[in-house]
């Protein structure tokens, strides 16, 4: 099997970077938000770098050490190791209180899911998580 054009290295990542793509796409990032990205393998790093071209402020909450380094290379505005710090209170001391705008979640780890979404500003509505785990009801990207 060949890759017409390119390596397979850089051919297996045309996934992840259309995934990270359509995500901030889909939940209408412009520039400017806080947001908050739950896990930071391959895809989250991807969306994580997506969000700083478009100018957005970011946390990122992992639970794998050498993921978290790499979420801070990439630009990651502030990094949360999610066994060793509590999210809630390093969302706030990241927001000042305010809470993120958007919350991606790339770790799909369905138990963490709920309660985090409680963490968002209030006017974010539904939390804007197109692609990945979604709390009871479902989500929906931001009009």
């Amino acid at each position: 099997m060949s890759c017409p054009r390119s390596s397979f290295r850089d051919a297996a990542l045309i996934e992840p970077f259309a995934i990270g793509g359509h995500c901030t796409a889909r939940a209408n990032i412009q520039g400017g938000e806080t947001v908050r990205v739950l896990g930071s393998g391959t895809i989250g790093a991807v969306i994580l770098q997506t969000l700083k071209v478009k100018g957005c402020r970011v946390m990122c909450a992992d639970i794998n050490p050498s993921s978290l380094e790499r979420a801070r290379g990439y630009g990651a505005d502030a990094i949360v190791n999610t066994k060793e710090q509590d999210l809630k209170q390093a969302v706030q001391e990241f927001t000042n209180g305010a809470g993120v705008d958007v919350i991606f979640d790339s770790a799909c780890y369905p138990a963490p899911s709920p309660p985090c979404w409680r963490w968002a500003s209030p006017p974010m509505g539904p939390p804007s998580c197109p692609w990945a785990s979604a709390p009871p009801g479902g989500a929906s990207p931001r009009p």
